[in-house]
């Protein structure tokens, strides 16, 4: 079955053992900028990029995405349903990888009353991913 993601070198945004600082997107062409490991995408819109993804024409090859990737969403948000936190999650190149729900939340939850359950799962990831590493390393 061919994917419906366009074919693209993989591209490393981490250093070996060290966790992923950034993944900037805007619209092909892409380069990788390795002195900061940074993947820039230039050329387009916040409005064109959003149209685009919800056509079905991703803006970005996820399997590329090799890094630790936590999706974080909010149960009321409706930019991001289950659906399409799957179909992310199964595309995404990385092996340690998760989907996280905060309830009575939306879009923004980092400025609503649940915020301190986004703090909460976001470091709990983070320590999962440092504790995996670490183990890996030894």
């Amino acid at each position: 079955m061919q994917s419906p993601f366009p074919t693209r070198p993989r591209i490393p945004l981490t250093a070996p053992g060290q966790p992923t600082l950034a993944l900037q997107v805007q619209h092909p062409p892409h380069q990788a900028d390795e002195s900061t490991d940074v993947l820039y995408v230039h050329g387009s819109t916040f409005g064109a990029d959003v149209q685009a993804w919800w056509s079905g024409d991703w803006l970005y090859d996820p399997a590329c995405v090799e890094a630790p990737t936590l999706l974080v969403r909010g149960e009321w948000g409706s930019l991001c349903t289950d659906t399409d936190s799957a179909t992310l999650l199964d595309a995404l190149g990385s092996t340690h990888k998760a989907d996280c729900k905060i309830e009575r939340a939306t879009h923004l939850m980092q400025l609503e009353i649940q915020r301190g359950l986004l703090y909460h799962h976001t470091n709990a990831f983070l320590q999962e991913v440092m504790s995996t590493n670490t183990q890996e390393s030894v």
